[in-house]
């Protein structure tokens, strides 16, 4: 009546009927199906095959937890610093050259005021080099905190000898 019964890891069963294949769950328009597949999978268990877990390699598990963790990190540095004047600033690398290529034409023209554009487009103007130069200072000092944690979880993970090891490895950002 069944050929190729499987009973697969989420309770369904996998057959061949009539020359087709079908997949039927225990819920709708298949609970009666399922009923005599069922009762006659338990009358000829030498007929069904339970399928497996997948099994996977330490390798493909550190993989997984070194693409979470690139995708983590550059979430986090997508996002925003607030630095000590209360000013909210996206940090990565090329919003500090864009603040500094802003201050070195500032300085060349001997202007001594300029403007910063928080990470939600929020400008503030009037602001003075200095604290410009500051501002700057914390986003670079922000993504090198970030990028230096990830490079320490990176290692942690390559290093991990179990998925108990792996398991054990929270990814969070000090900043």
């Amino acid at each position: 009546m069944y050929q190729h019964l499987i009973l697969n890891l989420d309770g369904s069963y996998t057959f061949t009927k009539n020359g087709f294949p079908y997949n039927c769950p225990n819920l709708g328009e298949w609970a009666d199906e399922f009923a005599q597949v069922d009762a006659y999978a338990k009358k000829h268990p030498e007929e069904v095959s339970v399928q497996q877990p997948a099994v996977i390699t330490l390798e493909e598990l550190k993989q997984n937890k070194l693409s979470e963790l690139d995708a983590s990190f550059n979430n986090r540095v997508n996002g925003f610093i607030t630095t000590s004047q209360g000013y909210k600033m996206q940090f990565q690398p090329e919003d500090s050259l864009k603040m500094q290529g802003s201050i070195l034409v500032l300085e060349s023209m001997n202007i001594p005021t300029g403007y910063l554009t928080q990470y939600n487009d929020v400008t503030i103007k009037d602001v003075p080099l200095a604290t410009m130069k500051d501002v700057m200072m914390q986003m670079m000092q922000a993504y090198a905190v970030c990028h230096e944690h990830k490079q320490t979880l990176r290692s942690l993970v390559n290093n991990a000898t179990t998925k108990e090891e792996l398991d054990s490895i929270n990814i969070d950002w000090p900043i």
